[in-house]
This record gives C-alpha cells, sequence and structure tokens, in this order.
C-alpha cells in the first residue's frame, strides 16, 4: 500500500511539473524555462526536481513524448482501434 502511494505521488508530481512546463513553454518560449522557476511556482525543493529530470530539457523531451502518445491514442481510437 504504502508502495503505491508513494508511485501515485510521484507521478502526481512529474505531472504538476510537465503540466507547468507546457504552460511556461507556451507563455515564454524556451528561454522562460527554468528548474528554478518551476520548482518555485511549484514549491517544489531544486533537488525535488531534480529528482523527477536532471535537466530543463528532460521535462521538454519527456513533454514530447507524452503528446505524441496521446495523440497516437487518438489516432487509434479514430481508425477503430484500440
Amino acid at each position: 500500500m504504502v508502495w503505491r502511494r508513494y508511485t501515485r505521488e510521484t507521478r502526481d508530481r512529474e505531472a504538476r511539473i510537465l503540466d507547468l512546463t507546457r504552460v511556461v513553454l507556451v507563455s515564454q518560449g524556451c528561454h522562460g524555462l527554468s528548474m528554478d522557476h518551476i520548482a518555485e511556482a511549484l514549491e517544489y525543493s531544486k533537488r525535488t526536481m531534480y529528482q523527477h529530470f536532471s535537466r530543463r530539457e528532460e521535462t521538454v523531451l519527456t513533454l514530447a513524448g507524452v503528446s505524441l502518445t496521446d495523440r497516437l491514442t487518438l489516432f487509434r481510437r479514430i481508425d477503430g482501434g484500440a
């Protein structure tokens, strides 16, 4: 049970980081994105940030991967696949 909660909390934290990364990229571009800014806005320590992502570029790459996965799922649904 504790392990599930830890895993869920980890996923939730990563989702919050990626959500804010998306907002910052749309509003300020890559130059406005920094681990410091994200950590401060989410009230996380920098250490917490770096436990999830090694650098800001990794957040962007992860966000791109999630977006591609979401689009692939959508296209499969449209095509009648699972």
